[in-house]
């Protein structure tokens, strides 16, 4: 399901600019008595910090030592993960980049990944990834960005859960989307948007679907390729 009234975008990519992107997932932590006014600038800073401190307690403590495969439906923090799916021009699967200790760089280290954060606790752009733009192999043609619940929470109980496209070199956002999931419906991953290259010119267009549980993932992206 799309989100109401998306007005899609594609933005075309300077490589000799945009040598390096960067896709940021945050959102605020199941506890959050603490938060300021968004207007509050010191105030805020103050909770950044309060967000890091908590953020090394709650590590100390995880409930889960690793991001397995599928969703932990007992787990009972906000905990967003950020993934990229890379697939050929065919839609096959090229690469993939996650949490994950052993997911964290793809195969030909141009994909990485900042690492997990379980509960949103931790400061801005709580999970990150990374792009070398400009040695991205020849058949990782299609990359996707996708934000994904791996907790009991749907998408639509989380607090303020924000996507987006940054380029690294003047830290410029290119692309922000808040996270609107329908509140008639549980949905657990976001489809934020793909990279895709048209002969030596790469684009990024905005996709803001909104997807229940999904076994295979190649398979449910190849009808955006």
């Amino acid at each position: 399901m799309n989100q109401p009234n998306k007005v899609p975008r594609k933005i075309t990519l300077d490589l000799k600019r945009h040598q390096r992107l960067m896709v940021g997932l945050s959102w605020d932590p199941l506890d959050t008595k603490y938060a300021p006014a968004p207007e509050n600038r010191n105030a805020f800073y103050l909770y950044d910090v309060h967000r890091a401190f908590n953020f090394l307690l709650h590590i100390r403590s995880a409930e889960k030592d690793e991001d397995g495969k599928g969703r932990e439906k007992d787990y009972a923090h906000f905990d967003l993960d950020l993934i990229c799916f890379a697939l050929d021009h065919d839609g096959n699967p090229a690469a993939y980049t996650g949490p994950a200790a052993p997911d964290m760089i793809d195969e030909k280290e141009v994909i990485y990944h900042s690492g997990e954060n379980y509960s949103g606790y931790g400061g801005h752009d709580d999970e990150q990834i990374h792009i070398e733009m400009n040695r991205i192999p020849s058949d990782y043609e299609n990359l996707f960005f996708v934000a994904a619940s791996d907790s009991k929470f749907s998408l639509n109980q989380v607090q303020n859960p924000v996507i987006r496209l940054v380029d690294c070199k003047d830290e410029k956002t290119l692309i922000e989307m808040k996270i609107t999931a329908p509140v008639d419906k549980e949905t657990y991953n976001y489809v934020f948007g793909r990279l895709y290259r048209k002969g030596d010119e790469w684009f990024f267009q905005d996709i803001g679907e909104f997807a229940g549980d999904v076994d295979n993932w190649p398979e449910y992206l190849k009808k955006f390729v």
